[in-house]
């Protein structure tokens, strides 16, 4: 993730930082480190951030396994399976919320399906270090994630992203 205007300082942005390498769970995808570089500027001065986050291979988005386009035809999702993502998606949902933190990016593109139907939560900390004085209180962003979670819900059950 590039930001310019953010990426002075990553002391600024520490406490937030150690917060989610701190966070454990299974179902997340652990923030391993976060560094400013210039090594990707085009002009060498400008300073990007980069998020290092841990790998699980052969993981795709919830986007590509689950939600049909005309490029990306997907199978129908059993019943069975549908359940224990529900399940997941709720348990890592509930810790997050459980540590003070909350995930904002319950979206399909954020959410990884590994082989043995485990599902993981991507890019956790990111909007908290790109955008940190948000006016909203902690509670809001929280029900945030649960009506994130909802619309995740029914566009997958309905196999439509325009739900």
């Amino acid at each position: 993730i590039i930001s310019p205007q953010l990426a002075g300082d990553v002391d600024q942005f520490q406490t937030t930082i150690d917060m989610w390498k701190q966070f454990s769970h299974p179902n997340a995808v652990s923030l391993r480190n976060v560094v400013a570089s210039t090594d990707f500027s085009s002009n060498g001065q400008a300073r990007e951030l980069i998020f290092e986050y841990q790998y699980i291979p052969g993981a795709v988005t919830w986007e590509q396994a689950f939600l049909p386009s005309t490029a990306n035809p997907t199978p129908l999702l059993k019943e069975s399976d549908f359940w224990s993502y529900i399940c997941q998606l709720v348990n890592i949902l509930k810790s997050i919320h459980d540590a003070g933190l909350c995930c904002r990016s319950v979206t399909p593109s954020k959410i990884l399906v590994s082989p043995g139907n485990r599902i993981h939560l991507n890019c956790l900390g990111i909007l908290d270090v790109l955008y940190p004085q948000t006016t909203a209180p902690m509670e809001q962003l929280q029900y945030d994630d649960l009506t994130s979670f909802g619309d995740l819900i029914l566009a997958t059950a309905c196999r439509n992203t325009k739900v």
